[in-house]
């Protein structure tokens, strides 16, 4: 059984990510996205992409995404709200970003675009 809805792995497949579920114990489950690319104006170009999926996912939310290796921004400009953390055996630098979850409404694909935005807005 997977804990991501249909339209979540039709989304994944039909991007051409390279993707992965984690597990951890019975406590602690998640998305791998490898080889995600990272906009210009960061260092390095592509990172795994690991987000956290709550276990009653999609009536409770998507929070904060995480990067491994850790990326710098180019003009070496501080990045604010992130933390390393290690889940799943690795470490990850977490990007503590949060937008108003609405059930029915947010997925898996919303959080992955909200991803590149806050990754286009930090360099503005």
């Amino acid at each position: 059984m997977s804990i991501l809805t249909d339209e979540d792995e039709q989304f994944l497949n039909a991007s051409g990510f390279d993707w992965k579920l984690l597990f951890e114990n019975d406590s602690k489950q998640g998305l791998l996205v490898k080889q995600f690319q990272i906009p210009s104006g960061y260092q390095p170009a592509t990172v795994d992409l690991m987000i956290l999926i709550p276990k009653n996912y999609p009536v409770a939310g998507i929070d904060m995404f995480y990067f491994s290796p850790a990326i710098l921004r180019d003009d070496d400009k501080n990045i604010g709200f992130l933390e390393i953390e290690c889940h799943f055996d690795r470490r990850w630098q977490r990007w503590s970003r949060h937008y108003e979850w609405y059930a029915g409404c947010c997925s898996v694909a919303t959080h992955i675009k909200f991803v590149g935005n806050q990754l286009e807005f930090e360099l503005e």
